[in-house]
């Protein structure tokens, strides 16, 4: 597709429900049944019955969730009422591409994950990330993730609450020099 990036990522969400009530004293709590991770790990279709957040991809063209026998994901739930789902997911999303000063063009694209409903003064929303770059197929372009700036957040909507990263694309002018320009 044309001007959009497909990543493949794993996803890591977590979120505070102060109305979920935990009971103490089950024996699924037990060390042997949480290990060192210190959670009860279940279906991710207990979110069904379960408040969570209303996440929005900004310019998102496909989301999904990563497969084997079942989907690649799972559900924590924690004794202080924390609650983290993780996946495997590949997402497509839009970015406004511009190739005016191709060869030498680059691409900002901001890959930003924000609440849909709720504003920033009932919804905190922030986000790390890591890139594993010996899993990063070759590219024409040389790639660098560096964080938003606020301004670059607030340019989608400066009253909801959002997160999210750049994907700067610097086009990698030795492959260009070496298949367009010495080929011709």
């Amino acid at each position: 597709d044309r001007q959009t990036i497909t990543m493949s990522l794993h996803w890591f969400l977590t979120w505070l429900e102060p109305r979920l009530q935990i009971n103490d004293s089950s024996p699924e709590w037990k060390h042997d049944q949480v290990g060192d991770f210190g959670a009860i790990t279940t279906d991710p279709g207990v979110l069904d019955d379960i408040w969570q957040p209303d996440l929005y991809i900004s310019q998102l063209r496909q989301y999904k969730t990563s497969k084997a026998l079942s989907d690649l994901s799972g559900l924590h739930i924690y004794k202080d009422k924390h609650i983290s789902y993780e996946a495997t997911v590949l997402i497509k999303f839009g970015c406004l591409m511009s190739f005016d000063d191709y060869p030498l063009d680059s691409q900002e694209c901001p890959f930003i994950v924000g609440s849909y409903n709720y504003q920033k003064n009932t919804l905190d929303c922030n986000s790390t990330y890591y890139v594993e770059k010996r899993y990063q197929r070759t590219l024409q372009y040389l790639l660098e993730i560096r964080d938003l700036s606020a301004e670059e957040i607030n340019a989608i909507d400066d009253d909801f609450a959002a997160g999210g990263f750049m994907i700067v694309l610097q086009r990698s002018r030795l492959q260009v020099l070496f298949q367009t320009y010495l080929t011709s």
